[in-house]
């Protein structure tokens, strides 16, 4: 299993923000755009509708945990950015990782080009 590589500088979330694709479902939206590289890059964004700075860190640490098992290995070459939804707050794990299985498999049916 490998590590999680995150997106660091601003000019990275906004170019997928600019030139990608967005999908959604009713705990997180997802943008996603091919970045050239063997390995994704991932960036996670809790705003302040989602909770208190409790609730935000925790909807993170499970958004977090989720990438780490999933998307690590499923998706190679995109750079993603995840969104939590204010729905997310009251959620468990489980149903984040489902949330975020359905992102994927979207990426993976398309294919995109690739």
């Amino acid at each position: 299993m490998s590590a999680v590589i995150t997106l660091k500088n601003r000019f990275d979330y906004d170019k997928v923000f600019q030139n990608g694709r967005s999908y959604a479902n009713n705990l997180l939206v997802m943008y996603f755009m091919p970045n050239g590289f063997s390995f994704s890059r991932y960036g996670l964004i809790v705003s302040k509708k989602v909770g208190n700075s409790v609730i935000r860190h925790r909807a993170r640490r499970l958004m977090k945990e989720s990438v780490r098992l999933l998307g690590c290995d499923e998706i190679k070459g995109y750079d993603i950015i995840l969104i939590a939804r204010p729905g997310i707050r009251e959620k468990k794990m489980s149903d984040v990782d489902e949330a975020f299985r359905h992102l994927l498999t979207i990426i993976k049916k398309k294919n995109f080009g690739r």
